[in-house]
């Protein structure tokens, strides 16, 4: 299909898809838990992983590949440089907790991260009135792992 990610697999298969990627490597490696350890935390980071993807990521790519000026041989539509209707819904959900989904870092805080990391990257601005997430954003930045 030529999508990224890809896991090659020794069966020569390779599943392109995020989520069952890291469902597979969770199995043999559950520590730290990704994906969640009960029934509830699992549908928690699901749910806000995916509001992270839909709500966040996805605007952020398309104003990026409506704007930029190393897509302009594409046809774009030109949009404003901020996020239109950014999640109110995810900036209640993140609250005053230090992780998105729960009491530990999950693949939920991973595509926010990922997410804002890409709007840096792309000069998309995210409205400091979502107060949660930017402060999300900062704390989670200062981790080893979000700096690696």
């Amino acid at each position: 299909m030529g999508a990224l990610p890809v896991l090659e697999l020794d069966d020569s298969s390779g599943p392109t898809e995020s989520l069952p990627i890291i469902e597979y490597l969770e199995e043999p490696h559950p520590d730290p838990p990704m994906i969640g350890i009960e029934p509830l935390e699992r549908v928690r980071v699901r749910e806000r992983e995916r509001l992270a993807e839909m709500s966040i990521l996805n605007r952020i790519t398309r104003i990026f590949v409506n704007t930029s000026p190393l897509l302009a041989r594409r046809k774009q539509a030109p949009q404003a440089r901020a996020l239109p209707a950014a999640p109110h819904f995810m900036d209640q959900r993140v609250g005053a907790n230090i992780f998105v989904a729960g009491p530990f870092p999950t693949i939920a805080d991973c595509t926010l991260f990922a997410a804002f990391a890409h709007a840096e990257r792309a000069d998309v601005h995210i409205d400091d009135c979502y107060q949660n997430l930017m402060r999300w954003y900062v704390t989670f930045g200062k981790r080893p792992s979000a700096r690696a």
